[in-house]
């Protein structure tokens, strides 16, 4: 997480830089080339799936998988050319920063392989990853875009610069684990023998990645794009708390960790929501270091940051749920397979996202402006993540009488949100007011970023006991770390 963080603040710079540099328009076509990249790396979870699941249990696969990552992205990159030059075509995008994204989409296939690979027995190489790949892209960012003026093309190209850093940084890190393993043809048989079940959580999340499509071709406007990408971009931040469910996942599967899953909650609350608090207060100010075009997307932030911690919630019920089953779904019986956790789940998600989209295509028809529509967006996307952690809450405890910490997590929740109260109120009466200058707001943020945590944190000190054993828990371990060894 630690490294999330300090990641994200390259992902600061390299978003301020490109949203500065380049037209809102063609920011909205690198969020559409980024969701195509994201459509064809869907057939990576044929190995994806399974290999933290093999690694975690003492059965090491990592070579059959990097074997299966190299073919598949060989083919995907032609399918991928093929079908984005129509639809770049029919969206009249530019055809270069399109094509080159194809490059991306092949070390996608090595980043999934490498991150599952991470998941399985060291989380933290995922991290060490993920700081490589957004200190590159904002370095080389900076040199293509702001420096050589390459616009669109400069922008997708350090995205390139990035997952490459990423591949070789995790590449090494996991080189041990990969030069112990060898290829196993019949475990890469039972994986796509079986590919129908991941690949159906995948159909899932096909579903959920067509909502940029929907807003492109029957909204027929890329500000809303836009404005939903600089809102996601900037909540990357809190979404980082993603890697404390994912740290909870090989535990539970090695049967241990089920006593964690109220701390693994409590932690993810409390690593997204101050920060989202933040957001949601001073939204104004933010969208306006990303320029004067973004500042219309204050109030689509707000929403999707609700979205975020729902999300976070129900990735730690996921999480949960997933690491429950214990059978070989490999070498399952399809009446078996009909009524596990796997299939369970992707239903879950699969009955989500089919809410959400039905209600976004029915938004887009609607008489609403780009603000409106893009706010009107985030709550829909709040209210399917809400979904989908109400019926895994549901299927945990009727499938393994397992209580998800309902009221516990509300009330976490309600004394993270109480200590900003006063804050809100402040930002109300006496809002800050966006400026032209970059650094004079940024500078005010930074001034606005102590106050609240000179604020905040000593009421929620008050507030929560949980917090208060959280600290001295944390105090204690870095005491322990730093000690220096008895002679």
């Amino acid at each position: 997480w630690v490294l999330n963080v300090a990641g994200g603040l390259f992902t600061v710079f390299f978003l301020t830089m490109l949203t500065r540099t380049i037209p809102v328009e063609d920011y909205a076509t690198w969020v559409l080339i980024v969701r195509y990249v994201g459509y064809f790396s869907i057939p990576a979870v044929v190995y994806s799936y399974w290999l933290p699941r093999n690694i975690s249990r003492g059965f090491n696969t990592a070579r059959t998988a990097l074997y299966a990552a190299l073919a598949m992205g060989a083919v995907s990159v032609p399918a991928y050319l093929a079908v984005t030059r129509l639809v770049s075509r029919s969206l009249e995008e530019p055809w270069a920063p399109v094509a080159i994204a194809s490059a991306i989409l092949f070390l996608e296939y090595l980043n999934a392989f490498l991150t599952s690979l991470s998941y399985g027995y060291s989380p933290k190489i995922f991290g060490w990853g993920q700081f490589a790949f957004k200190a590159f892209q904002a370095l080389s960012g900076f040199a293509l875009v702001a420096f050589l003026l390459l616009g669109l093309t400069g922008a997708v190209l350090a995205v390139l610069v990035g997952r490459a850093a990423l591949v070789a940084v995790m590449g090494y890190m996991n080189r041990g684990m990969i030069m112990a393993s060898r290829y196993q043809p019949e475990v890469l048989r039972s994986w796509l023998t079986c590919s129908w079940i991941p690949l159906l959580g995948s159909l899932t999340c096909l579903v959920y990645w067509l909502d940029i499509l929907i807003v492109a071709f029957i909204f027929n406007d890329t500000l809303p794009i836009a404005y939903y990408g600089a809102a996601m971009a900037i909540l990357a931040l809190p979404l980082f708390a993603t890697s404390i469910a994912n740290v909870l996942y090989p535990k539970i599967l090695a049967g241990k960790g089920m006593d964690e899953i109220r701390e693994a909650a409590w932690l993810t609350l409390l690593f997204s929501v101050p920060f989202t608090l933040f957001f949601i207060i001073y939204a104004e100010p933010i969208v306006a270091l990303l320029g004067p075009a973004f500042l219309p997307a204050a109030w689509p932030l707000r929403a999707f940051g609700v979205s975020t911690v729902f999300q976070l919630l129900a990735g730690v019920a996921v999480v949960t749920y997933m690491g429950m089953e214990r059978s070989d779904i490999t070498t399952a019986t399809p009446e078996v397979v009909m009524r596990s956790v796997f299939f369970k789940n992707n239903m879950v998600g699969l009955a989500a996202n089919i809410f959400y989209i039905a209600t976004l295509f029915a938004l887009s028809g609607m008489a609403l402006g780009p603000i409106g529509f893009t706010t009107a967006w985030g709550i829909v996307m709040a209210a399917s993540n809400l979904i989908t952690l109400s019926l895994l809450v549901f299927y945990l405890k009727r499938d393994f009488r397992l209580a998800f910490p309902v009221m516990p997590v509300i009330k976490d929740l309600g004394r993270l949100v109480l200590p900003s109260i006063p804050l809100i109120a402040v930002a109300y009466f006496w809002p800050t007011l966006p400026v032209q200058s970059t650094g004079l707001m940024l500078g005010t943020l930074v001034l606005n970023a102590v106050i609240f945590g000179a604020v905040y944190i000593p009421l929620l000190a008050v507030v929560s006991k949980k917090y208060r054993e959280s600290r001295v828990f944390s105090i204690n371990a870095l005491r322990d770390i730093l000690k220096k060894p008895s002679r």
